[in-house]
């Protein structure tokens, strides 16, 4: 499980607040005038201000990365408006996406996980603030440095916040033995190909992303329930949510093979035996559809309300959406103004997102089978916010005047003049490499003039990186005065 997808999000949702340049169409339309809309718009980050915005069309964009499938489920006022399936199974077959071909959800796995064990602490099973090795009999966090100033607790690991590794889980081939979960907890290898699961740090004072921390939730959860992990996810979540199209269990079974997607590599080659295993169930195991995910949307949405508590109470999923670290509650990402929750998922040939709006009743789940659905992911969810008038993911429109830029050899300063095209239109901008520092300001709405202090004697041929609403903008320092290059995807 690949976790550089987590932080690519918070990024996008932090930086491309803007005013679409696309107006929202008119609710009274028909579901298919808008499917096409979508299908039709696929949008940039970012456009310069000057150049015209065409979108792009799916199955162009599909090819353009070389991803084969893609399925979309989209949510509007707590219920699927549509779903639909794109492309193919595999790359090159006749066998067609639909809207109950399964995907690897990767790291979608832990928002379901979480409402499993917050289910847990809503029976009185668990208490998220007690010590987790209180209620784990199979296997025990070994005790260290770091556990012996405070204790990992089962609100760390959810948050992460429990200082256990961030290292990812890249799978097992078909045919290959299968660790335990007790063997890849100790990393022993083979048959794990993973470390173990050590505390690094002191249990709350940082997040970091944690693969592992959530297979300590998975060990935690069938030893107080005495059940297989996949089957008590079954009955807990997926039954009763009536999410019929998912399962945890790894391998996946033959009958639910025949619609499901391949995972395909970068260069758009299909992963060997079709897909990876992963018998890291809690962080990176669940098949499913972008439907099924869609249902578990929408009923924290409901709970939220009221509406609906099938599994978690009002009290439960506020407590799931409430920041515990940056971005973060538990199990879910969270959008800093508070009005989006959302998470990426990344196995070896898979990428998808899930995203809802708790109180609005919108949202979206997309789920690709190749490496390269990163990006094509976003673009269309940038179509779907356009369509539906979501106030994130709308494209930024900007321009950079970088007249008068001179870069004395002996040091100096300088400064980038931004204009964006609409008032509302959020900007940041960085620079690299450190002897570039921004002396203010780092960000800003509107107009803004962006200064910089460079150090002396670094030689020739320095490269800086300025970014603006997601775009990059190269200086290249030849001596004195730089050149300059602009580009945008």
């Amino acid at each position: 499980m690949l976790n550089t997808q987590t932080l690519a999000l918070v990024l996008a949702i932090g930086v491309l607040i803007a005013i679409s340049p696309l107006v929202a169409s008119d609710l009274n339309d028909s579901i298919e005038n808008r499917i096409t809309r979508i299908e039709e718009g696929l949008l940039p980050p970012a456009v310069d201000g000057v150049s015209h915005l065409t979108p792009w069309n799916i199955r162009d964009r599909m090819e353009f990365y070389k991803v084969p499938g893609v399925s979309i489920a989209v949510i509007h006022n707590f219920a699927v408006d549509w779903a639909r399936g794109y492309g193919a199974l595999e790359a090159g077959g006749s066998d067609l996406v639909d809207a109950e071909t399964l995907f690897q959800a990767a790291s979608i796995s832990k928002p379901l996980t979480a409402m499993g064990i917050l289910s847990l602490s809503r029976a009185g099973i668990l208490a998220l603030d007690d010590e987790v090795n209180w209620k784990l009999d199979s296997w025990r966090i070994p005790d260290n440095n770091f556990t012996a100033v405070r204790s990992v607790t089962v609100r760390h690991l959810l948050s992460h916040m429990a200082g256990t590794p961030s290292f990812g889980y890249f799978g097992y081939f078909a045919g290959q033995q299968l660790p335990s979960l007790v063997e890849i907890l100790d990393g022993q290898r083979p048959p794990a190909n993973s470390p173990a699961i050590r505390v690094g740090l002191v249990p709350g004072t940082e997040f970091h992303y944690s693969n592992g921390g959530f297979l300590i939730l998975q060990q935690l959860a069938m030893d107080v329930t005495g059940m297989h992990f996949a089957e008590w996810m079954q009955a807990e979540i997926l039954s009763k949510l009536k999410m019929n199209h998912s399962t945890f269990q790894q391998p996946l079974p033959p009958e639910l093979a025949v619609n499901a997607a391949s995972g395909h590599l970068g260069d758009g080659s299909p992963i060997p035996d079709r897909w990876m295993i992963y018998p890291e169930l809690a962080s990176s195991g669940v098949w499913t559809t972008p439907t099924d995910l869609a249902r578990f949307v929408i009923e924290i949405q409901n709970s939220l309300s009221g509406k609906s508590n099938r599994v978690l109470s009002v009290d439960s999923v506020r407590e799931m959406l409430r920041p515990q670290a940056p971005n973060y509650g538990l199990g879910i990402q969270v959008s800093s103004d508070g009005t989006l929750f959302y998470h990426t998922g990344a196995n070896r040939g898979f990428r998808s997102i899930i995203l809802g709006y708790p109180r609005t009743g919108d949202g979206a789940v997309i789920m690709t089978n190749s490496d390269k659905g990163d990006e094509l992911r976003l673009e269309i969810i940038r179509a779907i916010a356009a369509e539906y008038g979501w106030p994130h993911f709308r494209v930024c429109s900007h321009s950079l005047n970088l007249d008068g830029w001179s870069f004395p050899a002996e040091g100096g300063s300088g400064s980038v003049a931004i204009s964006a095209t609409t008032p509302d239109c959020r900007w940041t901008v960085s620079a690299y490499p450190e002897w570039i520092e921004i002396t203010s300001p780092l960000s800003g709405t509107g107009n803004g003039t962006v200064t910089f202090q460079a150090s002396a004697n670094r030689g020739e041929a320095r490269l800086a990186t300025f970014t603006a609403a997601n775009s990059s903008f190269t200086i290249v320092q030849a001596s004195v005065s730089p050149s300059f290059s602009s580009s945008t995807r």
